[in-house]
């Protein structure tokens, strides 16, 4: 009996042993399938695009900025997260670094200012609000060194005062969001200042949703995967045995396996929400492979892109109206398009997604100039400069940012008294 047990014992130890050795192998062949996929995958044109991190980017970098050593460039070029906010779909966090300073309602401060001065510009009666993404919030340059900044220095003389509301990523619907949600809380500026351009293009060619509904999909899908809070449930709660297996390398490569991959074809384009919901997978997929569905689509993205901006306007006048503020709207130079930006090769230049988004630029200036648009084209602002117009693909440097602010001036008129 005891001879029994005693092998019984010895095949359960070995049966277990056997399992466990190929539950682990099983796990780390998984993990190393998952380890080879490569996300995000390889963007043809922005695998063309020098990044500023690089040795070739630095080099590009110092014509912009010649009296900075490597340690005063690797300090400009540090990425700010993004934040949830319960009513914006974004911010950035609250910061105070040697290049950047935010604090109240997420504005981007002058260095000799304090909390109480920008309530001070809050509660003013000759208060410019300035928005845009982050070429108007000021990516990779300093507090002193930003267009709004020079800016703000010009209107002074005239007794006027203005707030940068840029905020990185940003797109013009965000900030007509943005300036509601200001108006909502008994902000009333006199004057409201728009830099857009590369953002919306961006948008509308990296979101399937409909018109109004396109999402910026770093900031919505990582905080966005479940329901944060639902009716009969405590904020917290989970079901911990199925989030460890869900953990679990196989488990993970045996749903990649399962899953239809979406393809071009398999997309819902002008996805309705509220009728055909909301696909997290297919909104992932039509991020990061844009550079397969948008370009055949160019002719109907390019009169969606300029439709929407003429619904924003539309939207704006009459906004204006009721709050009684005069808002001005400025298409921007865009890097991407400028032949003198060092940082995009021709690689980058000779593609389809390059060739689309260059499209939907020149569409836009087509229509400002037929006065069909009611926006300001600043595209040749930038002219007086040779090199050195911008710090990577996008953002101006400084000088470049002194250039836009006074091409902005130029279109402003004195606040009547």
């Amino acid at each position: 009996m005891l001879k029994w047990m005693a092998a019984i014992a010895r095949d359960t130890t070995v049966a277990i042993g056997i399992t466990a050795i190929l539950f682990a192998l099983l796990n780390l062949a998984a993990a190393y399938a998952l380890k080879q996929e490569q996300f995000p995958p390889p963007d043809p044109m922005s695998s063309g695009i020098i990044s500023p991190y690089t040795p070739e980017g630095i080099a590009i970098l110092k014509q912009a900025l010649p009296d900075e050593d490597l340690a005063q460039l690797k300090q400009r070029i540090q990425g700010l997260p993004y934040v949830t906010h319960p009513s914006l779909e974004f911010a950035v966090p609250p910061t105070d670094s040697p290049v950047t300073r935010i604090g109240v309602e997420n504005i981007r401060y002058h260095d000799e200012w304090s909390d109480d001065e920008v309530k001070r510009r809050l509660s003013s009666g000759n208060l410019t609000m300035i928005l845009g993404g982050s070429t108007t919030f000021g990516h990779y340059v300093k507090n002193d060194e930003t267009w709004p900044y020079y800016f703000d220095r010009m209107i002074m003389e005239r007794g006027e005062v203005s707030l940068n509301f840029g905020t990185i990523a940003y797109d013009q619907e965000r900030e007509i969001d943005r300036l509601v949600y200001e108006l909502r809380r008994g902000v009333r500026p006199r004057r409201v200042i728009f830099l857009d351009g590369l953002n919306d293009m961006f948008l509308i060619v990296s979101s399937n949703l409909r018109t109004g509904d396109r999402l910026l999909y770093e900031t919505f899908m990582p905080n966005r995967g479940e329901v944060a809070v639902s009716g009969g449930l405590r904020l917290g709660d989970r079901n911990w045995w199925r989030l460890m297996t869900e953990a679990l390398p196989a488990v993970q490569w045996l749903e990649r396996l399962s899953e239809q991959e979406p393809s071009a074809d398999r997309i819902v384009y002008g996805r309705d929400a509220f009728i055909q919901g909301f696909d997290f997978r297919e909104a992932e997929w039509v991020r990061y492979f844009w550079y397969k569905w948008a370009p055949p689509r160019a002719a109907q993205l390019r009169a969606e892109l300029i439709a929407q901006y003429k619904t924003n306007l539309d939207f704006l006048d009459q906004l204006s109206k009721a709050f009684g503020f005069e808002p001005l709207l400025f298409y921007q130079p865009i890097g991407l398009f400028d032949p003198a930006n060092e940082f995009v090769t021709d690689k980058a230049r000779q593609t389809p997604a390059y060739a689309l988004l260059a499209s939907l630029d020149a569409a836009v200036r087509a229509e400002i100039s037929a006065d069909r648009l009611k926006m300001i084209d600043l595209s040749g602002a930038l002219d007086p400069l040779g090199k050195g117009r911008y710090i990577d693909v996008s953002h101006y440097s400084p000088r470049a940012h002194a250039l836009i602010a006074a091409a902005i001036f130029a279109h402003v008129e004195p606040l009547s008294p």
